[in-house]
């Protein structure tokens, strides 16, 4: 995957030649309408509009999430669910508790205010900080990335990150729910499952295994945590570093070129903005069962060019996907750098890149996947609403 949370190729980057389409590609901020049972739409704080500062879009169940064996940790008085994180992930995870009945806090780097949310400024990497904004916790979730997606930032941020949220989330007795990709696994055929072995051929994979062995590690010494691995994001709520970015969709609802790596046509793992919001706050309400071990949460198997394909159909188009060119991406690497960082993870896209969410599922009945059709239908009401075609 560009990213358990996916990384966007600027459209100026893919121009092949003059007057071809400028294509656009779709990053842990390792952020869905809950397109399965749990259908969610987009939803902007009324309070927001009143004060003129409107929030992104975020997945706000049409109905509760019947996290079906909540144990109460969450509700506790006084005790708060602390988000790390308020990207494509973070945002609509803390909107999602809240509307839960959740007390939230946003820990962030910057103070930039959230609607209706408190939000606390820390550097993620001050252990001190980091213990102080989640004293009084129930859960803590982690879904933050590194500043930048390079393998140096990744090896000196995400473990700072992790020492801190680690050390937090203990002297709280807090539950550290973390999210995750599918880095760790690396290539192969076989559909991937939380016990696949470890096989990351490159720096930012190795990363995420150490990550799990440190959890695993600070575990037997009392740490309560568990870990949920999501694919490449798409749908509502998905951001503009993604692969199929809100930029790329409104291409494909004009019929018009979209630009992708690899083999559209291989089967890739896909997890909904949404479904991924969905799966961790599952995680952070239930028993104390899920804690001690990793979790694939909801994916949905796809091709990319079906999944083009069926956002443009959604609005009555037929969009064109073409592939970057190898030649292209090895070219330009040593003179844009992200291009020579997706090539650590390109074989994701160039092969059939599968996971199961069995696990998940079996798990947590009521908390699943999209279709296609309902996540294509979701993502262009949330993009693109005027060009969305009735349902048949």
């Amino acid at each position: 995957m560009l990213d358990g949370n996916g990384l966007q190729i600027k459209p100026a980057l893919h121009r092949m030649a003059k007057g071809v389409d400028a294509p656009g590609v779709g990053a842990v901020e390792p952020a869905r309408v809950g397109l399965g049972p749990h259908a969610l739409r987009p939803e902007r704080d009324p309070r927001a509009c009143r004060s003129g500062h409107q929030p992104e879009v975020a997945a706000t169940p049409l109905r509760s999430n019947d996290h079906d064996d909540a144990d109460g940790r969450g509700q506790r008085a006084g005790r708060v669910h602390v988000v790390f994180g308020a990207g494509q992930v973070g945002r609509g995870l803390a909107e999602h508790l809240a509307a839960r009945g959740h007390r939230v806090r946003i820990a962030r780097r910057s103070a930039t205010p959230v609607a209706g949310l408190e939000v606390a400024q820390v550097d993620a990497r001050d252990v001190a900080a980091v213990r102080e904004v989640t004293r009084d916790a129930a859960v803590v979730y982690h879904c933050m990335n590194p500043s930048a997606y390079t393998a140096a930032a990744w090896q000196a941020e995400f473990p700072a990150f992790g020492e801190a949220l680690i050390a937090g989330a203990q002297s709280a007795g807090a539950r550290l729910v973390c999210l995750d990709n599918l880095y760790p696994y690396g290539p192969g055929a076989a559909s991937r499952t939380e016990d696949s072995p470890h096989a990351a051929p490159g720096p930012k994979g190795q990363v995420r295994v150490a990550w799990e062995r440190r959890l695993r590690a600070a575990g037997a010494s009392g740490l309560r945590w568990t870990l949920g691995r999501a694919g490449d994001f798409v749908g509502p709520g998905t951001g503009e570093q993604s692969l199929l970015s809100p930029s790329v969709v409104r291409r494909a609802t004009r019929g018009a070129s979209v630009w992708l790596p690899g083999d559209p046509d291989a089967v890739h793992a896909f997890t909904a903005v949404p479904d991924a919001v969905a799966g961790l706050g599952a995680l952070g309400d239930a028993a104390g069962d899920v804690e001690g071990r990793v979790w694939h949460l909801p994916i949905l198997e796809v091709t990319p060019r079906a999944l083009v394909g069926a956002i443009g159909a959604a609005a009555g188009a037929a969009p064109r996907v073409r592939r970057i060119p190898g030649w292209a991406l090895r070219g330009l690497g040593p003179v844009v750098p992200l291009l020579r960082e997706l090539r650590e993870t390109l074989y994701q896209w160039e092969a059939p890149f599968r996971a199961s969410d069995a696990a998940f599922r079996a798990r947590f009945p009521g908390v699943a996947p999209a279709s296609l059709d309902r996540l294509a239908r979701a993502t262009v009401a949330t993009v693109a609403p005027a060009v969305l075609l009735p349902a048949t």
